[in-house]
């Protein structure tokens, strides 16, 4: 979560907004309704992505939580 938290103020506030209002759609979801779409790859595991244009935020859930674990740009974040 740590890191997911500078890479978001890290980020122009163009883009932070962008995320923000995806953030808030799956805030207005239910866990189990929202479309969860996990990475593939076995280094991945228990890993799901979320789109916000070429933005991706990583996460994972734990329990009843998501927590978030990194955002980038869609040609880097998977590194």
């Amino acid at each position: 979560m740590h890191e997911f938290l500078i890479e978001f103020e890290a980020l122009e506030s163009r883009i932070q907004k962008q995320l923000r209002k995806r953030l808030d759609e799956m805030h207005r979801s239910s866990l189990d309704g929202f479309p969860h779409e996990a990475l593939q790859g076995k280094q991945f595991e228990g890993l799901y992505k979320f789109r916000a244009g070429d933005w991706r935020m990583i996460y994972r859930i734990i329990g009843k939580e998501v927590v978030f674990v990194t955002l980038g740009h869609r040609s880097d974040v998977y590194r």
